[in-house]
This record gives C-alpha cells, sequence and structure tokens, in this order.
C-alpha cells in the first residue's frame, strides 16, 4: 500500500482540509484524519495542519512496513515503541 497526503478544501469548519488517503483506493485512513479534524476544530494554522499531516504520513508508512497495516491500536503502538528507538539508534551508531 502507498499513502498520500490529499488537500481537499471543504466549506466544513469542522473538517481538516488535508486528508492522509490510501493512493490505490483514496480510502481514507480514518485514524489520522480524525485527529487532524479533532485540530481543525482547535484552530490550528493551516501550515501547522499540513505539517502535522505529512508527519503522520511519514509515521504511517513506517508503520506499515514494519507491521504490514494500516490499523493501530494502543498496544501495538506500546510493543513498536522499543523497536522504532532501537532503528533509530542503530542509525546514529
Amino acid at each position: 500500500m502507498t499513502f498520500r497526503v490529499l488537500h481537499q478544501p471543504s466549506t466544513n469548519q469542522a473538517r481538516c482540509p488535508y486528508r492522509v488517503i490510501v493512493r490505490e483506493t483514496g480510502r481514507e485512513i480514518d485514524w489520522i484524519n480524525q485527529y487532524l479534524d479533532y485540530e481543525t476544530l482547535r484552530r490550528l494554522a493551516d501550515i501547522t495542519l499540513k505539517t502535522y499531516a505529512h508527519e503522520l504520513l511519514h509515521f504511517l508508512r513506517w508503520w506499515e512496513s514494519v507491521r504490514h497495516t494500516d490499523a493501530i491500536n494502543k498496544d501495538a503502538l506500546t510493543e513498536s515503541t522499543p523497536l522504532c528507538c532501537s532503528s533509530d539508534l542503530a542509525r546514529v551508531s
């Protein structure tokens, strides 16, 4: 699967104009887009929302390469934290 950030302006003030989607199908990644919508309600700047979308896109690409899924939950995230940190340390060394 490949993912991308799509700029999709809307008249809905509660919807973030940046959506993270699966490139092949156009399916939205719900957990990311719900977070971006929440931050939109907090009235963050457009450039901040765009930055968050791209940072989450990079995380999602890494997550999918390790877990082979775009689904995420707290337990899986907790398990992967040492993996993330150990790979970062390996790159630094």
